[in-house]
C-alpha cells in the first residue's frame, strides 16, 4: 500500500505546484503593435502584483487557446475571437497589463514581449520537438524600472498549470 501512496502523493503535490518549476531563457523582444484595446474591468491600486495578476485573470478570461489561430500579433483582432497560441497570449496580456498600468497612472514599468526557451525541472521543453510553433515559447516579461525587480509571465500556459507568474 505504501508503495502505491508516497508516488501518488509525490505526483498530486508535483502537479499542484508544477508552475513554480518553470524558468524561462530570453531569445529576442517581439516588437509591440499599437491597438484599440479597451477593457471593462478595472482596478485602483498601485500595487504592480495585484495589476499584474488581474491581467493575467482577464487574458485568460478573454481567450481560449488554438493552436491554429491567426493574426496572433494583432490584439484588436484577438479581442474579437477570442482565439490564440502563445503568442497571441503574450500579446493580448501585455495590451491588458499597459492599459492597466496607465489608468493607474504607474509609469515605471516596462513590459515586453518575449520569444524564449521554456524549462521544466531544468530541463528546455523545445529540445524534444522539430515543429517550427514549438521550438520556442512567447512569454512576458516585466521590469519594475524602481526596484529592479523582473516578473516572468506565461499568459497561455497558465491556462492549463494555473497563473505562472515568476
Amino acid at each position: 500500500m505504501k508503495k502505491i501512496i508516497i508516488p501518488t502523493l509525490i505526483l498530486v503535490f508535483l502537479l499542484i505546484n508544477i508552475r513554480h518549476f518553470f524558468s524561462y531563457n530570453e531569445i529576442r523582444v517581439i516588437p509591440t503593435r499599437q491597438n484599440s484595446l479597451t477593457l471593462k474591468e478595472d482596478i485602483k491600486t498601485n500595487d504592480i502584483e495585484d495589476i499584474v495578476e488581474l491581467a493575467l485573470d482577464i487574458t485568460k478570461d478573454k481567450l481560449s487557446f488554438s493552436p491554429f489561430s491567426k493574426n496572433n500579433l494583432n490584439v484588436d483582432y484577438l479581442d474579437k475571437s477570442g482565439k490564440a497560441h502563445c503568442w497571441g497570449y503574450a500579446a493580448y496580456y501585455n495590451a491588458v497589463l499597459k492599459r492597466l498600468l496607465k489608468s493607474n497612472n504607474i509609469h515605471n514599468v516596462e513590459i515586453k514581449h518575449v520569444r524564449a526557451k521554456t524549462h521544466l525541472f531544468g530541463f528546455n521543453l523545445h529540445q524534444f520537438f522539430t515543429h517550427r510553433g514549438l521550438i520556442d515559447h512567447d512569454i512576458s516579461v516585466i521590469t519594475n524600472k524602481t526596484t529592479g525587480e523582473i516578473i516572468y509571465v506565461d499568459p497561455s500556459l497558465s491556462e492549463v498549470f494555473g497563473n505562472i507568474i515568476i
